[in-house]
């Protein structure tokens, strides 16, 4: 019985490990902003997928910057612009958080935007060089 218990508890962890891990496989924190200005901090492991479907229900989206990261990060940027939190993952669009963005884009290196633009293909032509956000920070 004890050996039982043992495999029982084992088994138990390893499972609880393999959640854990799950929740940490990387994917995108991606910012977009929407018809009303606001922006939205997201998480995906497919952005184009998921901007597209953002692009349903209001044509004016953008995707503005995205970063290479996991749902620990995205968290993390919940946290970070606390201040400026709507409600979900909306963000009232403030000079801190264009600020934010700009830095994302000018961080962000030459592989990862390629990535990012195979990834986009399908939203129409990649704003590289980072995502141009200038436009919308007035």
């Amino acid at each position: 019985m004890c050996c039982l218990r043992r495999a029982q508890k084992e088994v138990a962890g390893a499972r609880e490990t393999l959640q854990g891990e799950s929740k940490k496989v990387s994917g995108y924190i991606y910012y977009i902003i929407d018809g009303r200005r606001r922006v939205k901090i997201g998480y995906s492991k497919t952005p184009r997928v998921r901007i597209s479907s953002f692009k349903t229900f209001d044509p004016l989206v953008d995707l503005v910057a995205m970063e290479t990261g996991d749902l620990e990060l995205e968290r993390t940027r919940h946290k970070q612009f606390r201040r400026e939190w709507i409600g979900g993952e909306w963000f009232a669009k403030s000079e801190r958080l264009v600020d934010w963005i700009r830095m994302v884009n000018a961080s962000t290196r030459v592989d990862q935007v390629m990535t990012f633009a195979d990834d986009l293909a399908a939203l129409g032509p990649p704003k590289v060089g980072g995502y141009v956000f200038d436009e919308y920070s007035q």
